[in-house]
């Protein structure tokens, strides 16, 4: 309204001039404050004659009325003293202390004489007099009272004198009433004053107040005239004086003012338009915004600002903004519109050079990640070969010289290739193509992932590794573990890089949670080098690390914590560090998952991660014991294989079809896959790849992208077009790394993605959950069978890589030591040493998880649960479970003896002991050619093959009847090798000759 007030008086110039020489007469203004002054004058005068009355009324109180009370108050007080003492020197007072209590007695009564007589110079009327010469004379009737009461009491006479006292209530009351409306009438006096007091202020006030506002709304009218005339002038100065264009129209459009702006944007003088219709500057096509904007001023609206184009005096167009507001009259109806119009020429200039700025950034930023990706592609080719052959070189026989100086090859090629793939990651992270998946994870397996992956170089650094998953924590949730596992890997990697000596701890807490999300906290804290605070500060910049000599010392390229930084913001969270130079460092960051279904245990299954532990430098993982620790061969070193063990082969018996057209990386996938006991077909292109696809029944599909003739995304929908249902897993192989490859793939049909450069642990990880999952598919649901909790022998037999003796040698330890757990067990439950009792529970549980041990897992997590909380469990719940494991480990007794014996099922179960001593002799015979084969060894003191040994050791578990076996083992044991060719002589000779030829041929 202000810039409308504005327009309108711009176009009255003359008409502002007129009224600010009106108001400029000083003579009115003189006669207006002469009289407000003179009115001031009077109003002074009666208020001063009021406030003299106030005075005289107010000084009437302070002499007279208010003392007089506090004299009555006095007389009152006196009067109740010399009562309360004279009841209590006769019913309390004990014969000694009469004397005093009789004083006291006469003191009060002076004290009422003295209080009658203060009293005397506050009576000034006759009413006041009648009231005080009645006090006076009730209370002379009570004093003489009161003396014969006193008198009776000095002689002794207490009875009498209470009976006096009591004779007296009605006189003392008497006399209390009496006070009291003397009191009163003398306060009726005081409140009288008061009152008059208050009259005489409330006229005094309310003449004043009038008057006040009568003054307050003169003066205000002055000044408002005056403010409204150098606020007139103001604007008119204002719209004189713009930049922008400021213009006044009536209704029907006709133009009525037109300031110096506008002569400028617009290039008319005043005279040229006003009176001329306002269409004259708006061109054809743009005329219909002219209706609508004056039907919304018609109906009081303020058009807000709008871009549009306007026409200038040589023809050329204006780009403009406009804002339009009407114009109200002096009695507020709208007479016209005033428009505000801005030249944005320059801002629309600006506009197109930032769009056109932007364009040449994308396409910039589209050419580097071009780049990039070729770059990434060409780089990766080449040390892929580098890479892969080094591996292979390195699985052969090589000197010392030969095997150090290719692994440093092999480390630098890794270490380049992380390089890679952090200004990868960052530019992906930068152009905002980095995706974020929310998918189920598992959150103590990927704690478990991170922990293992640096297990060696904690290891041989010495540093001691805590980790912890607080109890609130979800074991699954939502989210991306590829960018977890990314963030927790390169926190732990430093923590493990910048820590010499001490210990890193993991630990994984519960922020917040709701119904739909919840949020963690993961920590990684070391007692390494740590940082100072101005470290700390430029600690998350791209390409920034602590200083100079970190990156000589430890290298890097100063990518890691931005990237990090810049996950852990996609996945909803924050980082942070804590640290103190020489002390250590605490990274702490936070991650928003989803919730997931949190899947219940089977029965019998055992728990895959722990959620804690602590590992020691050069010691196992808590839950790993020598007879645990199955992946990593026999506890005992000098019970080890002699020669090295098989390599695991996972894939044995697969048959995988690679795609590949490159020899040199033909060559090394081919190996890899070989290696993992897969049979492989090449086909050297796409086309190739599909005729072959059709031909066969593979497993899996190894596909790289870029190839000649048929690329690999086309083979791969040519190949899932044609076989359809029976489609195997088609997987990618590319050293391409982008999210949108990975895509392409997806799209295309492809199951997995192995980037290049190959690691084998990731190609065999993904050959074997894919073909796992295939053939879980195919397979037909039902419930669990009987045999699904049988013990897989050969699933263990895997694990061990191929090695069945070590695998037999584990299980018979196992059994060993099962029989003395009930006995440590049930001691340490009697002692009630409940901690010692969880710790041996839980290693064994570890045990039974290593070997794969089925059916005891649950039972035995919720023992140890209940153990660790310090509660003692049922024994019903003890004794079954006991139950269980005996059961257990009799079945893997007799699984040991029938393994050793060359069968599938274990001897028969006798109960005599001419039975169990028949079925060691039968034993003993179908082993009689294992004997003999056993006699060379010991002749020329060489060491026993291990699965030989171990065939005997479980025959010996199995039959613990046979001494002379037993025996034979001990001198073993002792290396007493003449001893043991001994005893082995009388086996064989107690052994029946009629079957030696054929358990001869037993392999």
């Amino acid at each position: 309204m202000q810039h409308a007030a504005a327009g309108r008086e711009a176009t009255r110039g003359g008409r502002w001039r007129r009224a600010g020489a009106r108001l400029s007469i000083p003579l009115r203004l003189y006669a207006l404050l002469g009289a407000v002054i003179a009115a001031l004058c009077m109003v002074g005068a009666v208020n001063l004659v009021h406030m003299q009355r106030v005075h005289a009324l107010t000084d009437v109180a302070n002499r007279n009325t208010v003392p007089s009370l506090r004299a009555l108050n006095q007389v009152l007080l006196a009067f109740m003293k010399l009562r309360i003492r004279t009841y209590r020197r006769i019913v309390n007072v004990e014969p000694g202390e009469a004397q005093a209590a009789e004083a006291s007695i006469e003191e009060a009564r002076r004290e009422v004489q003295e209080a009658l007589r203060a009293y005397e110079p506050y009576v000034v009327a006759d009413e006041d007099a009648r009231f005080f010469a009645e006090v006076r004379e009730k209370i002379q009737r009570y004093l003489e009272r009161h003396a014969v009461i006193a008198a009776l009491e000095h002689e002794g006479r207490f009875v009498e004198a209470g009976q006096g006292l009591r004779s007296t209530v009605a006189l003392a009351l008497d006399v209390q009433h009496a006070i009291e409306a003397h009191s009163e009438y003398n306060a009726g006096v005081g409140r009288a004053a008061s009152a008059d007091a208050l009259d005489v202020i409330v006229r005094a006030t309310a003449l004043s107040i009038g008057f006040s506002v009568l003054s307050i709304a003169v003066i205000g009218g002055l000044v408002f005239q005056i403010r409204g005339s150098l606020r007139a002038r103001q604007i008119a100065a204002i719209v004189s004086t713009s930049d922008d264009a400021i213009v006044s129209k009536d209704l029907d459009g006709t133009i009525t003012s037109w300031n110096a702006g506008a002569e400028r944007i617009f290039g008319y003088r005043a005279d040229e338009v006003i009176g001329r219709s306002v269409l004259m500057l708006i061109p054809p096509e743009r005329r219909h915004e002219e209706p609508v904007i004056m039907d919304s001023i018609r109906r009081g609206q303020r058009v807000q600002p709008f871009e549009t184009v306007r026409l200038h005096k040589d023809g050329h167009r204006i780009p403009m903004s406009i804002t339009v507001s009407p114009v109200l009259d002096a009695a507020g109806a709208i007479v016209g519109a005033s428009k505000i119009a801005r030249d944005i020429t320059q801002a629309k200039q600006a506009e197109e050079a930032l769009r056109e700025a932007k364009r040449q950034a994308e396409l910039a930023n589209l050419a580097k990640s071009d780049f990039l990706a070729n770059m990434s592609h060409e780089i990766r080719t080449p040390m892929n070969a580098i890479i892969g052959m080094t591996q292979i070189v390195l699985d052969g026989p090589l000197s010392p010289q030969q095997e150090a100086s290719l692994r440093k090859v092999s480390a630098s090629s890794k270490a380049l290739l992380r390089i890679l793939n952090d200004i990868l990651d960052y530019s992906k992270i930068e152009a905002g193509r980095l995706e974020i998946e929310r998918i189920p994870l598992d959150v103590a397996e990927v704690l478990q992932q991170s922990l293992d992956l640096f297990g060696a170089e904690i290891d041989a650094r010495a540093l001691s590794v805590e980790w912890a998953i607080a109890p609130e924590v979800p074991a699954t949730v939502l989210g991306d573990p590829l960018r977890l596992s990314q963030v927790l890997n390169n926190l732990l990697g430093n923590a493990v890089k910048f820590t010499e000596r001490g210990g890193v701890r993991l630990e994984v807490t519960r922020e917040s949670a709701d119904e739909a999300e919840v949020v963690l906290r993961f920590a990684v804290r070391d007692s390494g080098i740590g940082l100072s605070r101005e470290q700390a500060a430029q600690l998350f910049q791209p390409f920034v690390q602590a200083d100079s000599s970190v990156t000589r010392k430890y290298g890097g390229t100063g990518l890691g914590l931005a990237i990090c930084q810049n996950l852990v913001a996609l996945m909803g969270g924050e980082i942070s560090v804590r640290s103190e130079q020489g002390r250590g460092a605490t990274f702490a960051f936070t991650v928003r998952f989803g919730r997931a279904a949190q899947r219940a245990p089977e029965p019998g299954e055992t728990e895959r991660f722990e959620r804690s532990g602590r590992r020691e430098p050069g010691r196992a993982a808590p839950e790993a014991s020598a007879v645990a620790s199955a992946g990593a061969g026999p506890a005992d070193p000098a019970a080890a294989p002699a020669g090295p063990a098989a390599p695991a082969r996972p894939l044995a018996g697969l048959q995988i079809l690679l795609a590949e057209d490159h020899p040199i990386n033909q060559e090394i996938a081919k190996v890899f896959v070989e290696r993992l006991g897969a049979v492989v077909t090449l086909a050297s292109d796409g086309a190739q790849a599909v005729v072959l696809a059709g031909r066969g029944r593979w497993d899996a599909i190894l596909m790289d992208l870029h190839m000649p003739v048929l690329d690999g995304l086309s083979a791969t929908r040519r190949i899932r077009a044609r076989l359809g249902e029976d489609c195997p897993p088609i997987i990618a192989l590319s050293a391409a790394v982008f999210e949108a490859d990975r895509q392409r793939c997806r799209e295309a049909g492809m199951a997995g993605f192995v980037a290049k450069p190959i690691v084998p642990e990731e190609l065999a990880a993904c050959l074997d959950d894919l073909v796992r999952a295939r053939r879980r598919v195919a397979r037909r649901p039902g419930t669990v069978a009987e045999e699904d909790l049988a013990f897989d022998l050969p699933a263990l037999v895997q694990r061990l890589g191929g090695d069945a003796g070590l695998a037999q040698r584990l299980l018979g330890r196992f059994v060993e030591e099962a029989e003395g757990f009930e006995r440590r067990l049930w001691r340490a439950l009697a002692d009630g040493r409940l901690s010692e009792a969880a710790a041996a529970l839980h290693t064994l549980r570890g045990v039974l998880d290593n070997l794969g041990v089925p059916g005891l897992g649950a039972a035995s997590r919720r023992l140890e649960a209940e153990l660790a909380r310090g509660q003692r469990p049922d024994g019903t719940a003890i004794d079954q479970w006991l139950r269980q494991l005996t059961q257990r480990r009799d079945e893997l007794g007799r699984l040991l003896a029938a393994a050793a014996a060359g069968r599938a099922d274990g001897p028969a179960e006798d109960d005599g002991g001419g039975d169990a001593a028949q079925a060691a002799a039968d034993g003993l015979r179908r082993h009689r050619g294992r004997l003999e084969r056993l006699r060379p060894y010991l002749e020329a003191g060489e060491v026993v093959p291990e699965e030989l040994l171990a065939a005997l050791l479980a025959h010996r578990r199995a039959h613990p009847g046979d001494a002379g076996l037993a025996a034979m083992l001990d001198r073993l044991d002792e290396f007493d090798h003449a001893g043991a060719l001994a005893r082995l002589d009388e086996t064989l000779a107690a052994l029946p000759a009629e079957a030696a030829e054929a358990e001869r041929t037993l392999p």
